[in-house]
């Protein structure tokens, strides 16, 4: 003979009748559980059972005045060896074929699995900040990649040894004979009838080879007529080349650059910047009196802009409404090229500045930047435009 209980919906079973007595010794039943009799027998009350309430009244009588409480106990009280072999030997072999659901006797510790379970959170909770946090080295170290690797020197290394020295000088020198090789394939090509053009030469001091710049009427703009290569850390502007991934264009508005002059610079300066690829960056500040930089008099951008399509077409925007006019006062606009940390800066001016900039420049610049100076249609200020430019590793030119 074996039963079935059913406790708030949950069906357990087969029990022997040994144990269900031993439940009802235990106290884990009440007068809420229902039992039936084999499996197709009709569900009772616990107390209806006639084993059960037989085993009640005789446990009443043993115990006279105890109380029911007191009979069941609610601990649970060790079973005799012997008796609990003989109850598992005479229990039937339970299947879950039988038409009631078999669930498991014992009910699990609830503390038990709160503990594994806030254990397995604990757990989780840690593999998921180690993993934003090499999430988080592994962009810092593609970032610091993307920013130095691609680039090289500016215009050329502040220091390093003897063998990069002359690495550096065997690319200058390579340079050099590709521009005479394209000089020299000019000059075979079919004569084309040319403006009148300015008597006076064209003039070039650099301490860094660049190849002559071409012969044009007066007044034009004078870039080589190839662009710029477009690997990263090449820029040119007014026929200098520069290396490095970022460019400051320190451009002079005063009121002699009116008319003519502004107009083909500022057609010089959105030429160079278009070339720049999506690795460069750069930064253009206007002077006169005082300096007006990039995007003046909207708010000023912070630093370099990468030359995308969109920044390069906001930057010609404002090129192209620009105009100021004033003296030549070039201070404050170079010393905040400086504080923007490029790889070299273009000076292009028109006019004649105090002597002491030069040595403000030579002490404020740190970080050994390469300054390259340009003299548009007046003479008067190249002595320290040269000076400017050899104390700075950079270059001068003169554009008629």
């Amino acid at each position: 003979m074996h039963f079935y209980l059913k406790i708030k919906n949950r069906v357990e079973g087969p029990y022997s009748t040994e144990e269900l007595l031993y439940l009802q010794s235990q106290g884990q039943l009440d007068a809420g559980h229902l039992v039936r009799e084999g499996e197709q027998g009709s569900w009772l009350q616990i107390e209806q059972l006639p084993v059960i309430r037989k085993q009640r009244e005789s446990t009443v009588r043993a115990a006279g005045t105890q109380s029911q409480r007191e009979i069941t106990g609610i601990a649970r009280r060790p079973v005799p060896q012997g008796e609990s072999e003989r109850i598992e030997k005479s229990s039937p072999q339970r299947t879950t074929d039988g038409p009631s659901q078999e669930l498991p006797r014992r009910v699990p510790d609830s503390s038990v699995n709160r503990a594994a379970i806030q254990q397995r959170r604990q757990k989780l909770i840690l593999a998921v900040l180690v993993g934003a946090f090499i999430l988080i080295l592994l962009l810092c170290l593609i970032y610091w990649m993307f920013l130095s690797g691609p680039s090289g020197s500016p215009s050329g290394s502040s220091s390093g040894s003897q063998g990069a020295g002359s690495a550096t000088s065997g690319n200058k020198q390579t340079e050099g004979a590709q521009s005479e090789s394209s000089n020299s394939t000019e000059g075979t090509s079919p004569a084309t009838p040319q403006p009148s053009v300015d008597p006076s030469p064209v003039e070039t001091t650099s301490s860094s080879s660049l190849p002559p710049p071409p012969v044009t009427t007066k007044g034009a703009m004078t870039p080589a007529d190839i662009p710029p290569s477009f690997s990263v850390g090449t820029a040119r502007f007014f026929g200098i080349e520069a290396k490095g991934p970022v460019f400051v264009y320190v451009v002079d508005c005063s009121g002699s650059m009116s008319g003519s002059p502004m107009k083909l610079t500022k057609e010089e300066l959105k030429k160079s910047i278009s070339q720049l690829n999506l690795k460069q960056s750069f930064y253009v500040i206007f002077f006169s009196d005082q300096d007006y930089p990039m995007f003046f008099p909207a708010k000023a951008a912070p630093r370099p802009l990468p030359a995308t399509d969109e920044n390069v077409e906001q930057l010609e925007k404002w090129v192209d409404g620009f105009h100021m006019s004033g003296g030549t006062k070039p201070q404050a606009a170079l010393l905040r090229a400086l504080s923007l940390s490029p790889d070299a800066i273009f000076l292009m001016t028109d006019g004649v500045f105090d002597s002491k900039i030069a040595d403000l420049i030579k002490t404020n610049n740190t970080g050994n930047i390469a300054i390259h100076t340009i003299a548009f249609q007046n003479k008067s200020g190249e002595p320290l435009l040269k000076r400017i430019a050899e104390e700075n590793r950079g270059a001068y030119r003169y554009v008629p």
